[in-house]
């Protein structure tokens, strides 16, 4: 998930500061590596099934924005297309008028939640990053060289690596497998929230000693959240590296893969652990969303490696 840094030095090739920031050190997974490795953002919680770590923040969806505009022009369809609503903030009552200039750019809210996006969004991020990732793990494997993705018929994507359409490559019989990033469905968030409430018990105290809030933690009080958190969160806590997965109930509801289903509670309602169903005819204030993992064999795209 976190490709940081491609905003801050924009005249970089995006997938150089990639390379830089999330490199490999052991053979790529897409080599049939064993065991497979955390793609790049997540953590694992079941045999070949990863998760976030955070949720989507403003500065992951920006970058995404960004490539966006470089490969398509910033005053493209598709660039308008990926723009989140940002007036989601002026809708609510309250202090939150300020977010709806400032939350999604401001450097200070970079590792924050993005809001504001719908449905369809999510997915093309999900796409997008899934074609990031395998473009890092080819360079890294020396199966191809490093091209700045600047127009949409020479940028790299899965299905034109293994259909030999990218530029002049064709596909290594020795990538055998791809990341593929997806929005959660129902069935994840079970193994999530057991996966979680196991590991995130065992390093609370770890946490609690560091002076990390308990909000940190996919838990919250039995009253509902804390008095202090009717405002989004920081995707992680920076003193507690033990916390695999946090803010799973009480940062932002989370998108499903599930069409109008959300996951969980928000910064301004309950910590319900249960998938919440709703009619989201639009992007809201309260809502996120974060990725799956796994990977898979090429054969048309659609095949789980096991």
């Amino acid at each position: 998930m976190t490709f940081n840094g491609l905003l801050s030095i924009k005249h970089l090739p995006a997938i150089t500061l990639l390379l830089t920031l999330v490199a490999c050190k052991t053979t790529p997974s897409i080599l049939g590596g064993s065991p497979l490795q955390a793609p790049p953002g997540t953590v694992e919680i079941a045999p070949n099934l990863f998760f976030d770590r955070t949720e989507i923040t403003n500065l992951d969806y920006r970058e995404f924005m960004y490539w966006t505009k470089q490969v398509y022009g910033g005053n493209s369809e598709e660039a308008r297309k990926v723009q989140p609503d940002t007036t989601v903030w002026s809708e609510l009552e309250g202090h939150f008028e300020p977010f709806a200039s400032r939350y999604f750019t401001h450097p200070a809210y970079n590792h924050y939640p993005v809001a504001g996006v719908s449905y369809e969004q999510a997915q093309a991020y999900s796409g997008w990053r899934s074609d990031r990732v395998m473009q890092m793990y080819l360079i890294e494997s020396g199966k191809i060289e490093a091209h700045f993705d600047k127009s949409p018929e020479t940028a790299f994507t899965i299905e034109r690596y293994f259909t030999g359409q990218y530029r002049d490559y064709k596909p290594d019989p020795e990538v055998v497998l791809y990341p593929h990033y997806s929005l959660p469905d129902a069935e994840t968030y079970r193994k999530v929230v057991s996966f979680a409430d196991s590991l995130n018990t065992v390093n609370y105290s770890k946490c609690h000693e560091k002076n990390c809030s308990e909000n940190h933690l996919i838990a919250c009080g039995e009253d509902g959240p804390s008095q202090n958190s009717f405002l989004p969160k920081l995707t992680n806590c920076a003193n507690c590296k033990g916390i695999l997965i946090t803010h799973l109930q009480d940062n932002v509801r989370e998108i499903m893969a599930e069409p109008r289903m959300l996951f969980g509670g928000s910064y301004g309602s309950s910590c319900s652990t249960e998938s919440v169903k709703l009619i989201q005819v639009s992007p809201d204030a309260y809502t996120g969303f974060r990725n799956r993992c796994t990977y898979k064999r090429w054969e048309g795209g659609s095949t789980p490696f096991n």
